[in-house]
């Protein structure tokens, strides 16, 4: 069974951010999150064609302010992790969730799993801001030949180029959350075993 958000409740939220970095979103989302941001009278709906999630903002001069969360069959919390988690680090927002996965496991609280951000901090696995850092690293990858000031063509007769400081960086933070996650998983499955 693959994991999925069932339904999230909602407890508190407060998301302020620039209307032009709200309409940046669908476009700049991974393509198989199949995001649409369209109007509805004076607001703006952010949501996913292909499950029930959706995020609601009322512009406020340039500003957009999230005036409702609605995150349901939301496979692998694509949305949640990757539309809504973002936007509240990124823009220092505020939330506190509940969120019940199909797997109960996931389920760390009980019947849900406790969601709390304050001025875009969190410990939920995965939001924090150094795993933001990290994802749009990855996801935008090493700059190409000719971007930056410093940029020059690699000369034939030059030795080869070192390991690259970021790409270095990279790894060491990986591999830290991979020991990180291991050591979770051993604690999880103790505090299991116990009860």
């Amino acid at each position: 069974m693959d994991p999925r958000i069932e339904i999230a409740e909602v407890v508190s939220f407060r998301l302020k951010l620039p209307l032009a970095e709200l309409e940046r979103v669908p476009r700049e989302a991974a393509a198989e999150l199949q995001l649409s941001l369209s109007r509805e009278g004076a607001e703006w709906l952010l949501e996913s064609r292909d499950g029930d999630s959706a995020l609601r903002f009322r512009p406020s001069g340039q500003e957009a302010v999230l005036t409702e969360i609605a995150i349901c069959n939301d496979d692998g919390g694509a949305f949640f992790q990757r539309v809504l988690g973002p936007l509240l680090v990124r823009f220092q927002g505020d939330c506190e969730l509940r969120l019940v996965w199909n797997i109960a496991a996931r389920n760390t609280h009980g019947d849900f799993a406790a969601v709390t951000v304050r001025r875009g901090q969190t410990n939920y696995p995965g939001l924090s801001q150094p795993a933001q850092t990290l994802r749009n690293a990855l996801v935008a990858g090493p700059p190409s030949l000719g971007e930056g000031p410093s940029a020059e063509p690699a000369r034939a007769d030059a030795p080869p180029a070192g390991p690259n400081p970021d790409e270095q960086e990279i790894e060491r933070l990986l591999n830290r959350g991979r020991e990180l996650f291991a050591e979770y998983q051993r604690a999880r499955a103790a505090r299991m075993a116990k009860e």
